[in-house]
């Protein structure tokens, strides 16, 4: 199409610039005909030449002027030429017509212009386009008179000259561009598939690369240009699908990392639409467990939250923000993002469960409160003992002695809350080294109930111990540790069993382990403490006048930690509580079964006595000495 194209522009071009440089040629010869003939009729006009002479010119004018007409200046035509030959297109009466459109131009020859026009004439033969030259008869003086207009020589010609001399020219053309084109269609039509076809298939490899389908490879064929180019491509798919592939596994890191987190996590774009929510916010906010990637902020479920994030990008601040949700307690932090150019690109906001630490941070409270209590309390009693007795107010020695075993009592007192404090101080920091031993528990056992009974005598309980008939396997155990966690059981269970209660100790082998059990007839644990009877400081009895300090049972759970035993506690609310300790069996001894209690403090034992093969999981929060 584009060779065509060329070849009608070049035929045009050739066409217009022929015609106008053939009219120049024409005119110009025009012009000096008529002024050779003007000049020959000046002179016959002066009488320089004889009429003779000037007909004879007249005779030979056709052979120079071809066609031509002389007007005098009252628009006359004094002689014409040719004698109008036979093949001759134009008419008398084209003449006649042509004569009169001459007249119309004696003011430019009265001016001595040369004028120069076109015009149809013949139009039965559909026109013949003529091209008419006039120019004045100049009179000839001998003197420096003005030159005198004597009329005008008009000369035609007409283009049907032109037309016959250049349609052969442009038949030429025509033949040989259209046998040329009919040649070289084949060769071009080769080379052009050749060129082109490389290039579509890359433009179809780039358009299927640009719409994410980084699998298309350019065909790399032998020709340099396309060759390089389409390797070039090729590498670029390459780059970009490692790059692609490097991102989406950054992403998909990333994901695992924000997933794995425990902390909830939930971002949003700069047009605060969802852009990511983890499974741990969503396990916080069951209410946002439909929520849908996209979605507006509008459509976040948890008010507080929405609220919150429209403040942080509305004030541009970071905001912080506690939410109760069931039991658990939540801090938020609602941090705005930015690129390097300081754009806003989101908001992402962190939640974290401060449950335990806000529970501990009451603990530590409380364990202070409790600590001060504990010492003011026999420090006080000291001071009233020791005042009197600094005054000489006390002068009676068995009131006197009564007062200094109220002091030493109380030294006491401080001085087990102390060694309580230090032996958990030791114990955590790893500094208390534990040996275990071969240790026969049946003995063990009975000397225990036998310090404790008078205690529990003291206090109006009923104190059983029960043991198999046959003696106990050895246990691998620390001795004195294990006789100081059983001694922790029986106090508790003194402290929050009232007059006339019971309390039992047992001992059987199950499963190739020694369980040890101190169970009472006490007030149980409350429900909602059962998860922190062994945690530090802890006392479900929050007031000054509860018993113990809350170290008690931290000590046995550090103990049992670091000589692999196991503790536990089982209690329901106002019926009592049973604690339990599992150690391990000396060389797998034979295993000795469960038998009735050795002896008791009253009939009770046995009411209270609990199957050691099913228990049901509760803990006494209330026993946290």
């Amino acid at each position: 199409m584009a060779i065509v194209f060329s070849a009608v522009l070049i035929l045009v071009w050739y066409n217009f610039m022929n015609r106008h440089y053939h009219n120049r040629a024409i005119i110009n010869e025009l012009t000096q005909k008529a002024q050779v003939v003007g000049r020959e009729t000046a002179l016959y006009e002066n009488g320089t030449i004889s009429a003779d002479a000037f007909n004879h010119f007249l005779r030979t004018a056709p052979d120079l002027l071809q066609t031509g007409i002389a007007m005098d200046m009252n628009k006359d035509v004094t002689w014409s030429t040719p004698r109008r030959p036979s093949n001759a297109k134009w008419s008398p009466e084209d003449l006649s017509l042509l004569n009169n459109h001459i007249g119309t131009f004696v003011d430019s020859i009265q001016a001595k212009q040369k004028v120069i026009f076109t015009t149809k004439l013949g139009k039965e033969n559909n026109g013949d386009t003529v091209i008419c030259v006039g120019v004045p008869i100049l009179s000839i003086t001998k003197d420096d008179r003005p030159e005198e207009v004597l009329g005008g020589i008009y000369a035609f010609r007409s283009m049907d000259d032109y037309q016959t001399s250049s349609s052969p020219i442009i038949i030429s053309f025509l033949a040989s561009f259209l046998l040329t084109l009919s040649m070289m269609a084949f060769p071009a039509y080769y080379y052009i598939t050749l060129i082109v076809r490389p290039l579509l298939q890359i433009r179809d490899v780039a358009k299927g690369i640009s719409d994410g389908d980084l699998s298309k490879r350019a065909e790399i064929n032998s020709q340099a240009e396309f060759g390089e180019l389409a390797t070039s491509i090729n590498q670029m798919a390459d780059h970009l699908q490692l790059n692609i592939a490097d991102l989406e596994a950054e992403s998909n890191r990333l994901q695992q990392i924000l997933n794995g987190l425990n902390e909830g996590i939930i971002a949003y774009t700069a047009k605060l639409h969802l852009a990511h929510l983890n499974p741990v916010f969503r396990e916080y906010f069951s209410e946002c467990q439909n929520l849908e990637l996209g979605s507006s902020i509008n459509d976040l479920p948890v008010e507080d939250i929405r609220e919150a994030i429209n403040e942080a990008v509305a004030t541009g601040t970071t905001q912080y923000i506690t939410i109760s949700v069931g039991e658990l307690l939540l801090f938020g932090q609602l941090l705005l993002l930015h690129s390097a150019d300081k754009t806003f690109q989101g908001v992402v906001g962190l939640f974290r469960d401060v449950t335990k630490e806000q529970q501990l941070e009451q603990t530590r409270r409380d364990y202070v409160s409790n600590v001060s209590h504990e010492l003011k309390t026999p420090l006080t009693a000291i001071r009233c003992m020791v005042e009197p007795i600094i005054d000489g107010l006390i002068k009676d020695p068995d009131r006197l002695q009564r007062y200094y075993h109220i002091i030493y009592d109380e030294v006491l007192r401080m001085a087990r809350l102390i060694d309580d404090m230090l032996e958990l101080s030791r114990l955590q920091s790893g500094k208390a080294v534990i040996e275990l031993e071969p240790c026969q528990l049946q003995t063990l056992l009975e000397n225990l109930y036998a310090k404790f009974s008078s205690v529990a005598k003291e206090k109006q309980i009923n104190f059983a111990l029960e043991l198999p008939n046959c003696n106990l396997p050895l246990a691998y155990v620390n001795p004195d540790r294990i006789e100081q966690i059983i001694y922790v059981f029986l106090d508790n269970a003194s402290k929050f069993t009232p007059p006339g209660g019971d309390i039992i100790l047992r001992a059987a082998l199950k499963d190739d382990r020694i369980i040890i059990v101190v169970q009472d007839t006490g007030k149980g644990i409350a429900a909602e403490d059962k998860a922190h009877v062994f945690e530090r400081f802890y006392k479900a009895d929050k007031s000054h006048g509860s018993i113990g300090t809350g170290l008690g049972l931290s000590i046995v759970k550090e103990i049992t930690e670091k000589t692999g035993e196991k503790v536990w506690v089982e209690s329901e609310l106002g019926h009592g509580a049973a604690f339990y300790i599992s150690v391990a069996v000396y060389n797998n001894q034979d295993a000795c079964p469960i038998d009735k209690p050795l002896s008791g403090s009253g009939g009770a034992a046995n009411k209270i006595g609990a199957d050691l093969s099913s228990h049901t999981s509760s803990d006494e929060a209330n026993n946290a000495e």
